[in-house]
């Protein structure tokens, strides 16, 4: 019996070894202290920074929202950006309902993946938008940011790795568009054929990226179509992505695709024709 008692605790400290080990490793390195932060108090609703934690796809920022107000809301984020780089599948994973008096912890989420796609190792000040919407309308907070700070001042910073090693294509009002070709695309362990761009816009506003559909779309010179649809939020940089499959190339393979031509549209909100930049046909990969 006491063999077995011995064995039994003996087990349990190992376990409680490694998993301490774990949890301490992985907040020494990943996990900065950041403080309960007031981010938003308005028409009633207030919400709160509280903590962040780890999770499976990376970092989890727990958002407290207090609805006050009279009205149900559908809160969701826009425009997630850390360390100045866009992450468009960061942010609050799907639209949160809130019922008017209600008090409701939600999840701000950046993904660890796509951040270290980038070189970067660690957390950064986050920017984001809160968007609000009940059926009758639908209102935008300003930009909200969380300062992340550093766990040691004489910490290192290491330079952002994006590339940007390609064809110009655009370079006009304060934004650059460069085309990286035909890449393999590795989204969450998915990997699809696209036409992958490196966007700058070192503008104040933002502004959104899409074709100009009311003008063709050639591949190889034959008539096609594509989808590409890209906030280029204030102040940042990206990548954004045209997925293609064979039934958008006019018939052709992937390695027999010479050139493909659109016009592409930057404009100030989305569908809002508020024009910034009207091209003229573009071969983006030439």
């Amino acid at each position: 019996m006491k063999k077995s008692h011995l064995f039994l605790f003996s087990l349990a400290l190992v376990a409680t070894l490694i998993f301490s080990s774990c949890g301490a490793n992985g907040s020494e390195s990943k996990l900065p202290s950041i403080g309960e932060k007031v981010l938003y108090e308005q028409n009633s609703v207030k919400i709160t920074l509280k903590t962040v934690n780890e999770d499976l796809l990376g970092y989890a920022f727990d958002i407290e929202v207090v609805n006050n107000s009279n009205k149900y809301y559908d809160i969701s984020s826009e425009n997630v950006c850390m360390g100045g780089v866009y992450y468009p599948f960061s942010g609050i994973q799907s639209p949160q309902s809130i019922k008017a008096g209600e008090t409701k912890t939600i999840q701000l989420l950046m993904i660890e993946k796509f951040i270290n796609d980038n070189g970067i190792d660690r957390l950064e000040d986050i920017k984001f938008k809160l968007v609000f919407s009940n059926g009758e309308e639908k209102t935008k907070s300003d930009y909200l940011t969380i300062n992340v700070p550093k766990k040691d001042e004489e910490e290192e910073e290491k330079p952002l790795v994006m590339d940007a090693s390609g064809t110009v294509i655009l370079d006009e009002k304060g934004l650059m568009i460069v085309s990286l070709g035909i890449k393999d695309i590795n989204e969450f362990d998915e990997v699809k054929k696209g036409i992958k761009f490196y966007c700058e816009n070192n503008t104040d506003k933002d502004l959104y990226l899409r074709p100009d559909f009311t003008k063709k779309i050639l591949v190889n010179e034959k008539e096609a179509s594509f989808d590409l649809a890209h906030n280029l939020p204030a102040n940042s940089r990206s990548y954004a992505v045209i997925y293609i499959d064979k039934d958008s190339l006019a018939g052709f393979d992937f390695d027999e695709i010479e050139s493909v031509k659109a016009c592409i549209l930057i404009e100030n909100e989305e569908l809002s024709d508020d024009f910034v930049v009207e091209s003229d046909l573009i071969d983006f990969l030439k």
